[in-house]
């Protein structure tokens, strides 16, 4: 039996016999198990679920609403290693780092974004902020 997310269409089949759903984990708050079942899972399983870089990158921007800086990090940083050719996943983990404080890492993601999209306005916007904020 497989697993709805948020309450979208999307399903994603269980780690394995008698695991939680690695998206109850990540409904529940348990990000760190999320996150490691999702990568101890392997390709086969991400592969399997459809929509999982948009998925990853909703579920970390709720994170960062919540002002949990650590948990939607962790969701950006599995977002770039699974999609590590999308632009978007660097750029919201740009902004997580932005907004935690993060600078020079916050700049590293930005320009990492840029450079897979010269055309990311809002990546080279929150770059011209960073560097007029140094001090």
């Amino acid at each position: 039996m497989d697993a709805q997310f948020d309450g979208s269409e999307e399903e994603a089949p269980r780690l394995s016999d008698g695991e939680t759903y690695a998206f109850e984990n990540l409904r529940e708050g348990r990000i760190e198990e999320a996150v490691g079942g999702i990568r101890a899972a392997g390709d086969e399983y991400t592969q399997a679920i459809p929509h999982l870089e948009a998925i990853l990158n909703s579920a970390g921007y709720d994170h960062l609403g919540r002002q949990d800086y650590p948990g939607a990090i962790a969701l950006f940083r599995l977002n770039v290693d699974l999609f590590p050719g999308s632009a978007n996943v660097y750029d919201s983990l740009g902004e997580a780092f932005m907004l935690d404080g993060q600078r020079e890492l916050a700049i590293r993601n930005y320009r990492r974004s840029l450079d897979l999209n010269p055309a990311n306005a809002n990546a080279e916007e929150k770059l011209q902020e960073l560097r007029a904020s140094r001090v």
